[in-house]
């Protein structure tokens, strides 16, 4: 029986890839693999990891914010929404003490 979360993921992989207009190659050369290792992933003949998925989803997300975009949405980006909360809690407790 087919890994359908797999299959899913290489197809997120190659219609990303696509949308960026980034060939298996260019994609490779960003993420520190082999344009091979793109292609097996993309026909499921290896699976797709979770790394890959988000690293190409930030690649995707920072390409489509505008150019005048702040620096601190990047930022944002970048910090895992758990530390969000973690420091959001944080300020909080520190404006109840002051």
């Amino acid at each position: 029986q087919p890994d359908t979360e797999n299959i899913n993921r290489a197809e997120l992989l190659k219609q990303w890839r696509q949308a960026l207009g980034y060939t298996q190659k260019d994609l490779a050369a960003i993420l520190g693999v082999s344009n091979f290792h793109i292609c097996e992933q993309e026909h499921n003949r290896e699976p797709t990891t979770a790394r890959t998925i988000n690293h190409l989803a930030l690649i995707y997300a920072v390409n489509s914010l505008p150019p005048d975009a702040p620096v601190s949405i990047i930022q944002e980006m970048l910090v895992p929404p758990s530390v969000i909360r973690k420091r959001q809690k944080a300020m909080q407790r520190l404006k109840i003490k002051h």
